[in-house]
């Protein structure tokens, strides 16, 4: 009896560690990506999104505009806040039959963001070595991994945005 419970509490929290893995996954590639994305430099840059396209390429007369150390801060902590969303993968349900027998598994398709989005729609915040597209409250990683902001991020980088950046 004693060996049931305990293999019982082993299987138990093996099922909470993986849930909590698969919890921090999301915050170990936001800080991979912070740590590439800033490196040892203090300020980052802003592209207004005029000269940008949907692909995220960047005109060559486009220029850098630099932020100050506070919306730089502003800027961390609102990608350090977001909620981390991966979208490479949508798993569609299994098709049942009316006994509810499985008979089709579901499916898991790869997508892409950008497909076909028009031009100038994206502004992009320039670190050390990486570029950060955003549009609408979500931080782009890649074309497939966002980093979503809540309203009070929301507003704080659109501020940021309208104080550099003429609306079209």
């Amino acid at each position: 009896m004693k060996l049931k419970i305990v293999l019982i509490m082993g299987l138990l929290s093996l099922g909470l560690n993986t849930n909590a893995q698969q919890e921090d996954y999301g915050e170990t590639e936001k800080k991979h990506f912070l740590y590439d994305f800033i490196g040892d430099s203090d300020s980052l840059g802003l592209i207004d999104k005029r000269y940008v396209d949907a692909w995220w390429s960047v005109s060559d007369s486009a220029s850098i505009i630099p932020l100050t150390r506070k919306e730089t801060r502003d800027i961390i902590k609102a990608f350090k806040g977001g909620a981390f969303d991966d979208s490479s993968v949508i798993k569609h349900d299994d098709v049942k039959n009316e006994a509810g027998e499985i008979i089709e598994y579901g499916m898991i398709e790869s997508i892409s963001v950008q497909a076909d989005l028009p031009p100038k729609t994206y502004y992009i915040f320039v670190g050390k070595t990486k570029a950060l597209p955003y549009k609408n409250g979500h931080f782009y990683m890649t074309d497939v991994t966002s980093v979503s902001l809540s309203n009070k991020w929301k507003k704080k980088v659109d501020a940021i945005i309208k104080k550099y950046c003429s609306n079209e």
